[in-house]
């Protein structure tokens, strides 16, 4: 009984430790409901910033512009706002990602090695290390209000990887985490 215990709180640990870190907050006087419209602020420059360059396409900034453009706008449509297109929007969204390399290691030691015979001059653990790299990125959605030009709700999500192959799913994930709680259009 004991053992299922703690398996179960090791699943939980680990869940709770591997899940994403997402933050949201806004402006309480703003009734960001009553907005109907949206668009995008316009930069002239891609808003993906990296402390060290990928080679792998699947991280181009490109790539990843066109896709957390597509996923926010599907994420806005699903509550109820639609794409501005001849009018000025009730608000502007605009984005920030910044994505950093690190390598993390980490040390097992006390292994038993049974392969060890009894007297031999060496110990009967052993002690590995494992080295990784690892990716970690942010991701931060702000909302403008489009008369006013103030910020009114922003959402930030934080994670990490170790394949490139899983940006995509990590990016999409965090964009619904963020816009769980954003609001619906009335």
């Amino acid at each position: 009984m004991k053992t299922i215990q703690l398996l179960i709180a090791g699943a939980i640990l680990t869940t709770t430790l591997t899940g994403q870190d997402v933050i949201r907050d806004y402006d309480r006087s703003v009734n960001v409901s009553q907005y109907k419209t949206f668009d995008w602020v316009e930069r002239k420059t891609i808003p993906i910033i990296r402390v060290e360059e990928s080679t792998d396409p699947r991280l181009s900034s490109e790539v990843l512009n066109d896709q957390i453009r597509s996923l926010v706008e599907k994420e806005l449509e699903k509550k109820g706002y639609r794409k501005a297109t001849n009018s000025e929007p009730d608000f502007r969204v605009s984005y920030v990602a910044i994505g950093k390399y690190d390598l993390s290691s980490s040390a097992w030691a006390a292994t038993y090695s049974p392969q060890q015979p009894y007297g031999h001059w060496r110990p009967f653990y052993d002690s590995t290390k494992d080295h990784n790299l690892q990716r970690s990125g942010t991701l931060t959605l702000d909302f403008v209000d489009g008369a006013e030009n103030k910020l009114i709700w922003r959402g930030t999500a934080r994670d990490t990887f170790n394949k490139p192959k899983d940006a995509p799913k990590k990016i999409d994930k965090a964009i619904k985490k963020i816009f769980k709680k954003f609001p619906k259009s009335k």
